[in-house]
């Protein structure tokens, strides 16, 4: 009976042959380079941090509901230990800030609905957010865009694909307008994607992103995600497009 590759680098891992387990795993992928499971592997057998987030990632981009991937990573964006300082992302990162935290800095001014601004500036808003959570943002490139209007980065390894859909308050973002945004994180390589409307998202839409790295802001979410930040110069921007 032929043991999976995984199991073979399993034992070779127990028995201090980190090497050899690599060795296995990285013919794997060269055979597979679709099993989700050998990636996980790959990422126990590595000592580098960074190293560890992408194979995990990879691992997602194949398989999101993997929950030995998703169990790993959690635990390896949590850990902190003294003898990896350096490879921990520094601040916050793009996942962070598609999930914020309240923030005790108080804001005055936020207007109770973003429904009039233009596409334009509700892109440029959405960036700005992004932005003041010390994010890196960049327009997509119009030619090649597949739907995408941001690219947002942290630094660290982290790639947001972000989608702005401008719509109307009582519109609602059907989940098979998320498909063409889920196919272009896996061409990109990008650990996670958001979208963002002023209107709504089904019910279905928002069940067909789960456990697949999209985020989905509607645009009461968009207000908190701007008073999450504390920044009154934000605010300010925004009251500048209302007007």
């Amino acid at each position: 009976m032929d043991i999976s590759p995984v199991k073979q680098a399993g034992t070779l891992f127990k028995n201090g042959d980190i090497r050899g387990a690599r060795s296995v795993l990285q013919r794997a992928i060269q055979q597979n380079p679709t099993d989700a499971n050998v990636w996980v592997a790959m990422a126990f057998c590595s000592d580098d941090v960074q190293q560890k987030f992408d194979y995990l990632q990879r691992a997602l981009q194949i398989n999101p509901s993997s929950q030995p991937a998703r169990d790993a990573l959690q635990k390896l964006m949590s850990r902190q230990t003294p003898a990896e300082p350096a490879d921990e992302p520094q601040g916050e990162t793009v996942q962070e800030v598609t999930q914020p935290q309240p923030k005790n800095t108080a804001i005055h001014g936020l207007p109770p609905s973003i429904d009039d601004l233009s596409l334009e500036d509700f892109k440029n808003l959405i960036g700005a957010i992004f932005t003041a959570y010390g994010m890196q943002v960049r327009q997509a490139d119009n030619s090649e865009d597949h739907g995408i209007d941001l690219i947002v980065e942290d630094g660290a390894g982290s790639k947001c694909l972000v989608q702005c859909k401008r719509s109307k308050k009582n519109d609602q973002v059907e989940g098979s307008e998320l498909q063409t945004l889920y196919g272009t994180m896996a061409v990109e390589e990008a650990t996670e994607g958001a979208v963002f409307t002023a209107g709504a998202f089904t019910q279905q839409a928002r069940g067909w992103a789960e456990g697949k790295q999209i985020q989905l802001y509607d645009g009461p979410e968009i207000l908190e995600m701007i008073r999450n930040t504390g920044n009154q110069e934000l605010v300010d921007i925004l009251n500048k497009m209302n007007a």
